[in-house]
């Protein structure tokens, strides 16, 4: 998804500018890491929306797929259902699972399931650490190549 905002600098101040409009606004910060950290906070707030929207369509699809089931008409495809939960509508999986009683027993669906729901939550907890796991992978990965090169 393409960012709203991105960064620039005006001599020694940050400011943003809307890639839509073109609209520049100043941070009122001559730190980077400030700047970079409130650039991050205006974007996530403009993907909010979208992720509401993924558990909307989640919830609803898991529905269609219980009155499917229920009807003995064709079902939803669990890789379909899986990859709404990895868009972001995995909390909207969890309630159609729990209130509708839908694919809540079947343990290879549900071990995929949290599977993905953990995934959610590890990105989430290295996005609050400022993505060291990421970086760290990424450098491991960058020195690995290097070695291969070098054989």
């Amino acid at each position: 998804m393409k960012n709203k905002y991105t960064l620039f600098r005006r001599g020694e101040v940050f400011h943003l500018q809307d890639s839509a409009t073109g609209k520049q606004t100043s941070l009122r910060t001559k730190d980077e890491t400030e700047a970079r950290s409130l650039l991050n906070a205006r974007n996530e707030a403009q993907r909010q929306p979208v992720l509401n929207l993924h558990l909307a369509r989640a919830y609803w699809i898991y529905a269609r797929d219980k009155r499917r089931a229920e009807a003995g008409e064709w079902r939803v495809p669990e890789a379909r259902l899986h990859f709404l939960d990895l868009l972001g509508g995995w909390p909207g999986g969890f309630l159609a699972q729990r209130r509708l009683r839908h694919k809540c027993s079947k343990g290879s669906y549900q071990f995929m399931f949290w599977l993905i729901v953990l995934a959610w939550q590890f990105a989430a907890c290295d996005s609050l650490q400022s993505w060291q796991f990421l970086k760290a992978t990424e450098n491991w990965i960058e020195r690995t190549r290097a070695v291969e090169q070098r054989r």
